[in-house]
């Protein structure tokens, strides 16, 4: 790996150091506040105009490279979805920080509203195929019956929490015992459904995994400058069944529909239909996966109104 100048190295720990000292967690590594970033806290910090460092949420044995810079890695290996370059990873007191490349562009959100419906259709088209090629590779990973993070052992889920409100996540050995969990929280079997075919009540273990990204909001696909669409911030990828990127990208939307979601801000023109034109692409996007929807949907995605009026097709 080539060497840094003095320059870079130094914006480097400045970076490291903001991160950690700008924690929200009382002393624990964290993030400093980012109002561009449409979340509380960001875990990226810019240290030469090509180049930022994040820091991995999660706590992985610091002798192996975090879940997220693998993903990446893999990506860009077997596939020709653009996603960041991975540059070096560094461990400090504890923690990763992957230093990567920096997307210059526009985020997704800000586009689409401007976008005509033709456009759109490009961009569902181009995103349809990028995850085509992610899952086809997925057979490549030689620990793909393992769900979860990519990691040379099985690792806690994550993001599924974001759905099912609960702190056991594994780690998982198998498909098998994801697939019960999911039936245990979910009280599948339908109770209900006597007489109805087994995969029509619950959730069934029978697509091999594959390599899902977890969070595809529109916040996290770039309009670059060189006119491609990029996918940042895998930090919640992991090998899952191919229904779950469905899941996901249905709950980023929601969460999208929200107050303080892009559809909500003030500047966005036409917001709510550009959001319906978004939701209604989502399924030619991932894939229509309407057994797995509604079995989740009963328990995982109850239908609710917030007391802020915010709305939400769930």
């Amino acid at each position: 790996m080539a060497n840094v100048s003095n320059e870079t190295a130094q914006a480097l720990d400045d970076a490291l150091n903001a991160i950690r000292d700008n924690s929200p967690y009382g002393g624990r590594p964290g993030a400093s506040a980012d109002p561009d970033s449409g979340r509380g806290y960001s875990f990226v910090r810019s240290i030469c105009n090509d180049t930022v460092v994040k820091l991995s949420r999660g706590y992985y044995d610091t002798r192996t490279r975090p879940p997220e810079c693998l993903a990446l890695q893999f990506v860009r290996k077997y596939t020709e979805v653009p996603v960041p370059g991975v540059r070096r990873v560094v461990v400090a007191e504890g923690s990763h920080y992957t230093v990567m490349e920096k997307i210059e562009g526009t985020p997704l959100h800000k586009v689409w509203p401007t976008l005509t419906p033709s456009q759109r259709f490009g961009v569902a088209l181009t995103l349809r195929d990028y995850l085509l090629q992610i899952r086809r590779a997925s057979e490549k990973y030689e620990r793909r019956s393992c769900p979860g993070p990519m990691g040379p052992e099985p690792l806690e889920c994550s993001g599924l929490e974001f759905i099912i409100m609960d702190r056991n996540w594994g780690p998982f050995d198998s498909a098998k015992q994801l697939i019960d969990h999911f039936n245990k929280l979910c009280r599948l079997p339908l109770p209900d459904a006597k007489g109805a075919r087994i995969e029509d009540n619950q959730l069934v273990d029978r697509y091999p995994l594959v390599l899902t990204h977890s969070d595809l909001s529109l916040r996290n696909i770039v309009v670059g400058k060189d006119g491609r669409l990029w996918i940042v911030d895998w930090e919640y990828a992991g090998f899952y069944p191919p229904w779950w990127e469905h899941i996901m990208v249905l709950n980023a939307a929601i969460n999208d529909a929200r107050t303080g979601g892009w559809m909500r801000g003030e500047a966005v023109c036409n917001a709510e239909e550009s959001w319906w034109h978004w939701w209604s692409s989502i399924p030619f996007v991932t894939g229509s996966w309407h057994t797995e929807r509604r079995l989740l949907r009963r328990y995982a995605m109850k239908p609710r109104r917030a007391k802020d009026g915010s709305w939400a097709p769930f």
